[in-house]
């Protein structure tokens, strides 16, 4: 389902963007199995574990932005992968945005992220 998100930005306007939601139970995730194109993805997290694995082997490379459950931004991070071995993150968000690395945003933009909400 593809949803329109705002992210809320300290002392700017909101970052309007579409993405695709996507609902996992799993506490392991691959994310070359889930055939994703080109466009930016929402990973929720339902389960209750503590962390959840996700799994960049063998995809192409990612930004990540990660929420709590209460959709505040609580980091980010890159999946940039190399053939030479697996690359894992492990992470306590139950919220994930991935975002391919040709269309990532600069470090200014994301130290401005407060929150993740859902148009209503």
């Amino acid at each position: 389902m593809i949803s329109v998100i705002y992210l809320s930005l300290k002392d700017l306007d909101p970052k309007i963007l579409e993405a695709q939601v996507l609902t996992l139970k799993e506490t392991s995730i691959k994310i070359h199995e889930l055939n994703l194109d080109d466009g930016i993805y929402l990973i929720r997290v339902l389960h209750f574990s503590l962390n959840t694995l996700i799994d960049f082997s063998k995809s192409k490379d990612y930004q990540l932005l990660y929420f709590a459950r209460n959709k505040k931004f609580i980091g980010a991070g890159y999946a940039i992968n190399n053939a030479d071995g697996d690359f894992l993150i492990q992470t306590q968000a139950k919220w994930a945005m991935i975002v391919p690395f040709e269309i990532s945003w600069h470090q200014d933009l994301l130290n401005k992220i407060e929150k993740l909400k859902f148009a209503s």
